[in-house]
């Protein structure tokens, strides 16, 4: 039985950032790994990329239908016959000795391992910040363990005074116990396609009784123009409700949902500005002008948008968000999507403004 099994799911990614990903996983020789590269459903013209790495004998390669990313974890899950298990993005990629850094707390550690990372733009690193803390076991009482679940849900907005570039409620850079997913049969829910993957952190965190945080940055987290954080996406308004609505149910159900209100709302708001830049705004939307307003008023007045957005205009985000949610609140679309790319172009501008979110305490 190998110490970690590495799920990596494939989808018709980038030949040389693919390779990147997994050469950075098996680098260290001697590691006690296997690795389950799920490909889901790329054309066969692709198979020479993911088959290329068999000659390994910790590696093997499964070709399966295209049924999402959800689907390709769990079936990664399902084969997995390592102690713990890693997920890692097919364009993303590890740091050089991963291995000997973590091997320490394999044995000490019981359900979750939380590592570090960072940012990587274009060959820019930045660290990722987390308000975790080493020797503290925050799966010990119920308040750090919602502490966390609270961060997770609120993309790292929460506690305030931190910004997480990737946060945690990503699956990514995380070790998880074989036995504790299968005991608990936590699994991606391959229902839900936008944001599945903080569903799956949130059962997670709160099964789990033990969490140890390891201050070691392993993980880069890759961002490129290509990626789905900056491409058009029809449709994304829909796929956010049914998250709310499932994610909603998970807390009602757990009795969580006055304990999580807050993040709850700060997730609203953040995603609904993301959809207004990525479907109603986008630059690719092909719609009227007319019918872009139409189509986002209605968005932003259904629930939970519509209340979060009232906590953005009392300033409960913070100036940023108060701006932003002035300019949605009298519709001003268009203005505010002009301003992000303002800013996504100008990386001192941002910079500053982040400083002002992030200084701490």
């Amino acid at each position: 039985m190998p110490a970690i099994t590495l799920i990596v799911p494939f989808y018709k990614t980038e030949k040389n950032l693919f390779e990147r990903c997994i050469r950075s996983i098996l680098q260290p020789k001697d590691a006690d790994i296997e690795l389950l590269i799920v490909d889901d459903g790329s054309e066969e013209k692709y198979h020479f990329i993911t088959d290329s790495f068999i000659s390994d004998h910790r590696v093997q390669v499964f070709h399966r239908p295209h049924k999402g990313v959800s689907f390709a974890r769990n079936y990664g899950m399902k084969n997995a016959s390592g102690t713990w298990i890693m997920f890692v993005d097919s364009d993303d990629y590890l740091e050089n000795g991963w291995y000997s850094k973590v091997k320490p707390y394999l044995s000490n550690a019981e359900e979750l391992i939380i590592l570090n990372g960072y940012k990587d733009a274009e060959g820019i690193l930045t660290k990722n910040q987390f308000f975790l803390k080493e020797n503290i076991d925050y799966g010990s009482s119920d308040d750090l363990r919602l502490m966390v679940m609270e961060s997770a849900l609120s993309l790292g907005r929460l506690p305030k005074g931190y910004l997480s570039y990737f946060s945690l409620g990503s699956p990514c850079s995380r070790l998880y116990k074989n036995s504790f997913l299968k005991k608990y049969e936590i699994r991606f829910n391959e229902d839900i396609t936008f944001a599945e993957d903080t569903l799956f952190a949130l059962d997670v965190l709160y099964r789990v009784r033990s969490i140890i945080y390891v201050d070691k940055y392993l993980y880069h987290y890759v961002m490129h123009g290509s990626s789905a954080t900056h491409r058009y996406r029809p449709g994304l308004s829909a796929e956010m409700v049914k998250f709310f609505n499932a994610a909603n149910s998970f807390f009602v159900e757990n009795k969580l949902t006055e304990r999580l209100e807050l993040a709850y709302m700060y997730r609203a708001f953040h995603e609904m500005n993301r959809a207004i830049n990525l479907e109603f705004f986008h630059k690719d939307n092909p719609k009227s002008f007319l019918d872009k307003h139409r189509d986002a008023n209605r968005f932003v007045k259904s629930e939970p948008f519509c209340s979060a957005l009232e906590k953005g205009i009392r300033g409960e985000y913070g100036g940023v968000d108060k701006m932003k949610s002035i300019f949605i609140k009298n519709g001003m679309y268009l203005l505010m999507t002009k301003t992000r790319e303002l800013l996504t172009s100008n990386r001192k501008i941002t910079e500053i403004i982040l400083s002002g979110r992030t200084a701490h305490r």
